[in-house]
């Protein structure tokens, strides 16, 4: 955010722009005075210092949402609690399917409006049922290749059903029993799908990750920008 602003040091008020932005639970400003010396008119020196404000606003903002990003992709939500999968968008669900008379455990990809229901079933498991989810979820966000390639990796476990099915049984007044879990146990192994994804991503020309980077080089800046803050 840039506005205006007055300083007051030692009992002189300093008129100029501030931009100001929170990341990681921190807040960081930034400080451009309008009073001037040497050549610059007025009019020039105040569109010079707006225009450094509003560079440090973008540039700040872009790291904000690169850090958002990398929070998604990596973390689940905070409201997901046991049905949380590793990454926002996509949460564990079982719930009672009509046409087949019985529950069934599922991927739930989407939020609020957009959702789409991925089923685990006899002929679509658990890692099917994951590559799926994780395919229509990197659709919906506009997620990397090389991060839904990632993702892919971390195929939750069965046991991570199987601990929704016993909460949701001692909450409500369900009763799913416990052959609805053991479905999700995939009837071609892990190791398998995990070693192909592992050397897709490998030969991967980006395999580095560089929002990891961006996230590391903000933080060496926020470190310098706190050192010559120090020194005024």
């Amino acid at each position: 955010m840039i506005r205006k602003h007055y300083v007051t040091e030692n009992g002189i008020s300093t008129e100029g722009w501030l931009t100001t932005v929170r990341l990681a639970g921190k807040q960081y400003e930034k400080f451009f005075p309008l009073r001037r010396g040497g050549e610059p008119t007025a009019e020039i020196w105040n569109q010079y210092q707006k225009k450094r404000a509003r560079y440090y606003d973008a540039r700040w903002k872009a790291r904000e949402a690169a850090l958002q990003y990398r929070r998604f992709i990596s973390t689940s939500s905070p409201k997901a609690g046991l049905r949380g999968s590793g990454v926002h968008g996509i949460e564990l669900e079982i719930a009672f399917e009509g046409s087949s008379n019985d529950y069934l455990c599922y991927f739930v990809v989407g939020l609020e409006s957009t959702i789409t229901k991925v089923a685990i079933t006899s002929d679509r498991p658990l890692n099917k049922a994951w590559e799926r989810a994780v395919r229509t979820w990197g659709r919906y966000y506009e997620i990397r290749e090389k991060d839904i390639a990632r993702v892919l990796l971390n195929v939750p476990t069965v046991d991570a059903f199987e601990r929704l099915r016993s909460h949701l049984n001692k909450s409500g007044s369900e009763r799913i029993p416990s052959r609805v879990t053991k479905l999700t146990q995939s009837r071609t192994t892990q190791g398998t799908l995990r070693k192909t994804l592992q050397k897709k991503v490998m030969n991967s020309a980006e395999a580095l990750d560089d929002v990891a980077s961006f996230a590391q080089g903000l933080q060496q800046e926020i470190a310098q920008f706190q050192k010559s803050r120090r020194k005024r």
